[in-house]
């Protein structure tokens, strides 16, 4: 049976799930055996991330350990810890000549919604989601840092539809690899961008797919034009080599707002580093 393509066949990457047992919540973890580049660009309007100032490309740390993605909201965070720790144990990090300081970046999706929010990722879950990271095909759907993902939230929580995570990598005859890695958690549907079907999103009171959703976000929040509008996009994607992680929308919902309103803040610049 050929094997289902993955982030993992990019070289040299390897990935590792911790999926709690209590509720579902997890974190996923993008390493390698040696040091590499990074780049992002965050977006939304209340990202929870660790350690990303340091893919400046003016600061002085030019490649890093670890990248994390968790549930949690920001008590996911300390997700970080554990991988740190668990580096330090390897020898690894930036060398400071006192210490090897492991550079772990990562960001955190809401999940707190599904059962006991007092449950959370924590540093042992970083710790032992390093641990499993390996090259072998990633594990997708209620795993890791997408066990607790869910769309179609316009509704309320209670009309959502479960999500998770999913893995994919394409090559080119020219041997050129690429790889994604997404935790799924927004607020919109799903659709398909070739036929405009919703694959998943809110749901109607009796549990079909209700294909109102979308249009009634558009009605409510699309804004009149305006001289003063913000340039927030209405998606946050975290990526590191080829790792994108997405907590709105990941496909066209066939127009969700892309501009919040801002009266008198000037547009902020976007940031972008290459991804390598």
């Amino acid at each position: 049976m050929p094997r289902i393509p993955s982030l993992t066949d990019v070289d040299e990457i390897l990935v590792g799930h911790y999926t709690a047992r209590e509720r579902p919540t997890g974190c996923t973890v993008i390493t390698s055996r040696k040091p590499f580049v990074a780049g992002v660009d965050v977006r939304g309007g209340a990202p929870g991330t660790r350690e990303l100032e340091l893919l400046k490309p003016e600061n002085s740390v030019g490649q890093i350990d670890a990248v994390f993605l968790s549930g949690g909201s920001a008590f996911g965070l300390d997700v970080g810890a554990g991988i740190a720790r668990y580096l330090e144990e390897q020898g690894r990090g930036f060398d400071t000549r006192v210490v090897r300081v492991p550079i772990v970046c990562g960001a955190i999706l809401f999940d707190l919604l599904l059962g006991d929010s007092k449950i959370r990722p924590n540093a042992e879950a970083g710790y032992q989601a390093m641990k499993a990271a390996n090259s072998g095909r990633v594990h997708e759907g209620n795993v890791g840092a997408g066990a607790g993902a869910t769309v179609g939230k316009f509704f309320g929580p209670e009309r959502a539809m479960k999500s998770g995570l999913g893995s994919w990598a394409l090559s080119s005859r020219e041997g050129l690899k690429i790889g994604a890695l997404a935790a799924v958690n927004p607020v919109g549907d799903v659709v398909d961008p070739a036929t405009g079907r919703i694959l998943a999103g809110a749901r109607r009171r009796n549990g079909k797919i209700s294909s109102s959703a979308s249009r009634s976000a558009r009605r409510t929040l699309t804004p009149r034009p305006s001289p003063s509008r913000l340039g927030f996009p209405t998606s946050r994607t975290f990526m590191t080599g080829c790792l994108r992680r997405a907590s709105a929308p990941t496909t066209r919902t066939g127009g969700p707002p892309r501009w919040a309103a801002g009266p008198s803040i000037k547009r902020p610049r976007k940031q972008f580093l290459p991804v390598q």
